[in-house]
């Protein structure tokens, strides 16, 4: 049980420590928001994803990258971009109303750079995936 423990404990830290990450990488990419240059912080960071990869074309889930019929390509890093916002509510300490916030979830994307269609895998030399028409957009 104790082991159980510790390695929901060590996802919790993995997963606290890749939104550090993207709150990092948010910051630089606001300034571009506020400038004018991107309309959303996410469109920043998929841009700025795109210039350090030129290969990359498409961005999508994990589930919609199974939906398409792509398997991940096996230690794969995903990219990390802000979810929808979730609308919570939590009890403060000494106050027995529930305060209303929003929460931005963490997003994890890949890039058509990391996916194959499985019928591939057997082949010696496994080709990336080209851009696909009916990927779906981020």
């Amino acid at each position: 049980m104790e082991n159980n423990i510790t390695k929901l404990s060590e996802k919790k830290q993995a997963f606290l420590l890749k939104r550090k990450e993207l709150i990092s990488l948010s910051q630089a990419a606001r300034e571009l928001v506020t400038e004018g240059e991107y309309n959303t912080i996410n469109e920043a960071l998929v841009d700025q994803y795109k210039e350090n990869n030129p290969d990359i074309k498409v961005f999508n889930t994990f589930n919609q990258w199974k939906k398409l019929g792509y398997t991940i390509i096996k230690g794969s890093k995903s990219f990390l971009v802000w979810g929808q916002p979730k609308h919570v509510q939590q009890t403060t300490e000494g106050s027995g109303e529930p305060e209303e916030f929003k929460y931005w979830p963490v997003c994890f994307l890949f890039a058509n750079t990391q996916v194959i269609k499985p019928e591939s895998e057997t082949h010696t030399n496994i080709e990336r995936v080209e851009i696909m028409e009916e990927a779906l957009p981020v």
